[in-house]
Order: structure tokens, then sequence, then C-alpha cells
């Protein structure tokens, strides 16, 4: 039995049916199944957008009252911060206040000079490099004065040094140091300054 008939008519026809099978077969797999496949995903995505809206809409919003207090809460520690913060006016007394912390700590201030000052609107920053001598613990005790004052002040940049050999230790068997620091504290501005109503 043959499978192609005989007939040229015949040839042709099963040639046409053979390559429209073809083309069927690679324009599905080529064109449509890819398409297909797209689709599914893009529906897929959808989905699952849809289903989190959904989620979204379903659970309770912000808590307002909530929001309101944490909000008025933060206002007032951000006042009571800026009360700490001295204007130009006071930064004299501070100095003074500095002064007399380095009496009742024994230490000597050899060293105070002020660098420019730089600006961070509404606030500028104030630094003094320092000197002090005295011994470990009475420098000790006059930083920790600096930190305890009522204003915001920062030291850093501290460098503590011997002053003399072992061979000029005092009597009591304490050794002078040397510390030198920088002192920053932050200025309100003029324009920064708050006004009350």
């Amino acid at each position: 039995m043959k499978l192609v008939p005989q007939g040229s008519v015949r040839k042709s026809a099963v040639s046409l049916a053979c390559l429209a099978l073809a083309c069927v077969y690679l324009v599905h797999t080529y064109a449509y199944a890819p398409r297909a496949e797209d689709t599914r995903s893009r529906e897929a995505r959808l989905r699952a957008l849809v289903e989190g809206n959904r989620e979204s809409e379903d659970s309770p919003g912000p808590d307002k009252p909530g929001l309101d207090q944490a909000l008025e809460s933060y206002e007032l520690l951000i006042e009571r911060l800026e009360t700490r913060i001295p204007s130009g006016d006071e930064v004299p007394g501070l100095m003074e206040a500095i002064a007399a912390a380095e009496r009742r700590a024994g230490v000597e201030m050899t060293m105070l000079r002020p660098e420019p000052p730089a600006s961070h609107e509404p606030y500028e920053t104030w630094s003094y490099q320092l000197a002090v001598r005295g011994g470990y613990h009475a420098i000790g005790a006059f930083i920790t004065a600096i930190g305890s004052l009522n204003h915001v002040v920062a030291t850093d940049d501290m460098i503590i040094a011997a002053e003399s050999t072992a061979a000029d230790v005092t009597g009591q068997g304490q050794v002078t140091v040397v510390a030198s620091f920088r002192m920053r504290l932050r200025v309100k501005t003029k324009r920064g300054a708050v006004v009350p109503d």
C-alpha cells in the first residue's frame, strides 16, 4: 500500500496539507504559545495585585490619634532641646561657667583658641581648641563639668600626655598631665532664634 497517491493533483494536495500542518505547528510554537504564556503570567500578577489591594483596604488605617499624640511628644522634646542650645548672647556666660569649672576641678587652662564658626542653618557650630594641665582625675572632672553644663557642649579630638618624666613626679605620687581637646557648641543664629509668641 502506497502512502502517497499517484496523481499529481493528489500529490499536490498532500504536500499542501503537510505544509499547512508545518505552518500551524510553527505559528503555534513560536507565536501563539509565548504570547499565551506571557498573558497567563500577567493575569497571575494582576490577580496578586488585586488581592494585595483588597487586603490593604481591609486592614485598619493608621491610628490618627496615636500619631497626633506621638507628634505632640516629639514637638515637646524638640522644644526642650531648643532650650539647651545657647544664643550668641549666652556664650560669654557659658565661658564664665567653664572658667568656674576649671577653678573647681583644680586644673590650669593653658590655651583657649576660638576657631572660625561653621554655619548649619538655623545654627552655627562654634568650636574652641583648649589645653589644660593638671592631674589626670582633675582633668576628667573638668571635662565632666563641661559636659554637665545646661547647654549642649561636646568635646572631641582629645590628646592626653604626661607633662613631665617619671623623675619629676610630685610628692603625692601624681604626674602632671596635659590634655588638648576641641570643644564644640551649637549656637542659635539671629535668623534661627526662636521668637516667643
